[in-house]
């Protein structure tokens, strides 16, 4: 079996044309981009979502395993697992943004920001970015969350 595993974050339209092409030389493709940022990149523990011909997914899965915790079949079309990693790219930029303005409006008020996160980690706020990108990358001053702004521009452009 022949399979290209297409694990950027390109779009749809890229890959449903990557499929096609690529499937007139015999080459089957499992569009297979993944979520969970730079940390459980190193971790091995990312979520991997995927799309294309169940036994060429299958035929991978190893494969998606060595780096991931979580794989999640969309279906057999190429290119909705993309569809997936930008919707689930355009949540996690909208909920760093408002946590982040949240975060300014509660310090300016003089809320304790350690203290603010305690709060809405424990109730309905908890997000990616409260749970680790405000605390690990922001509060410490160091801003090193792994990539620049010019990924999370791509991603929802894509």
């Amino acid at each position: 079996m022949r399979v290209y595993v297409h694990v950027g974050t390109t779009g749809s339209v890229l890959v449903q044309e990557l499929a096609e092409q690529l499937a007139a030389s015999g080459v089957d493709t499992v569009d297979a981009p993944m979520t969970g940022g730079t940390p459980r990149a190193r971790a091995g523990t990312l979520t991997v979502m995927a799309s294309g011909p169940r036994p060429a997914f299958d035929y991978v899965t190893p494969l998606l395993e060595t780096y991931s915790t979580k794989i999640v079949y969309l279906g057999a079309k190429p290119g909705i697992a993309q569809t997936m990693k930008l919707i689930n790219n355009m949540v996690s930029a909208a909920n760093l943004a408002v946590a982040a303005e949240a975060m300014v409006m509660g310090a300016k008020a003089g809320l304790d920001p350690e203290l603010m996160l305690a709060v809405m980690n424990s109730g309905t706020a908890q997000n990616s970015a409260l749970l680790s990108k405000i605390p690990d990358h922001v509060l410490t001053r160091r801003f090193d969350y792994g990539s620049g702004i010019y990924v999370t521009e791509k991603d929802l452009t894509a």
